[in-house]
């Protein structure tokens, strides 16, 4: 069904409001560390480099690294910081 662009911009414009008034009804997502992680990295020389890094270790042959993290906030640090290392090209 088509909706015509006034009408559906005032949708959107009282669903948004809608949405901000009951903000606080809606908790947090939130995961309870410790989690334990696991990356397939697209090559063995990523592997190598990211096994570099304190607490990641290989994990299920190949492509695969593991670590455990406290807390998302670190688990996502370290993820980003692979990722630094998978750009690097031997």
């Amino acid at each position: 069904m088509a909706v015509h662009p006034e009408e559906a911009r005032e949708r959107l414009r009282t669903a948004a409001a809608k949405a901000i008034e009951q903000r606080a009804l809606v908790a947090p997502f939130a995961l309870a560390g410790p989690l334990e992680v696991e990356i397939d990295l697209y090559g063995p020389h990523m592997v190598d480099l990211a096994t570099l890094v304190p607490g990641v270790s290989r994990a299920g042959g190949g492509r695969k690294v593991a670590f455990t993290a406290s807390d998302y906030a670190d688990a996502y640090r370290l993820v980003l910081l692979l990722v630094q290392l998978a750009s690097i090209r031997p």
